[in-house]
């Protein structure tokens, strides 16, 4: 069984869940250790700093450099932004702002602090001999900032900071 991510329709602020189930032809168990299961109720204390350790691993597996691993951040100036513009006698730890989700999202922001490593990303892609490769993601700034929301960090990378390349017939 996996539960992750499934569709997104328009005017939805988050994607729903999806619940799938993958199956071997041959009837036996994909997976053998139920111990092993992650709890999702369960907090298991992982940090940003344990994801870029493990990141970095995973690059060294897939036989690339692990100097291109990089930490992104929650736009700063964005929820800055939105906390200037509640009105003067409203804090963002208080119920009275008028989204629950929007509330939700600046509490967390101003909770865990405005220059928490939110994660890390490895930008990575096939290569022509079956391969992996890596290389550097061009940013604006010194840091990745992320675009603001509640998706997953992969979703909200900024790929406008990218350059744009030639097509190569």
């Amino acid at each position: 069984m996996h539960f992750g991510q499934g569709k997104w329709y328009p005017g939805e602020q988050l994607p729903r869940w999806s619940l799938n189930c993958f199956w071997r032809k041959d009837g036996e168990p994909i997976w053998n250790a139920p111990s092993l299961y992650a709890d999702e109720r369960k907090d298991y204390g992982a940090t940003a700093e344990q994801a870029g350790r493990f990141l970095k691993r995973v690059a060294e597996r897939l036989g690339v450099t692990a100097e291109h691993v990089f930490p992104a951040y929650e736009d700063v100036y964005y929820y800055l932004w939105r906390e200037r513009r509640l009105p003067g006698n409203v804090d963002p730890f208080d119920s009275r702002v008028d989204d629950p989700l929007e509330r939700e999202r600046l509490m967390k922001v101003f909770t865990q602090g405005m220059t928490h490593t939110v994660g890390y990303v490895l930008p990575i892609m096939k290569n022509a001999h079956d391969g992996w490769q890596t290389g550097p993601w061009f940013l604006r700034s010194e840091r990745c900032y992320l675009f603001p929301g509640d998706s997953a960090l992969g979703y909200r990378l900024p790929p406008d900071s990218q350059p744009w390349t030639a097509k190569r017939l």
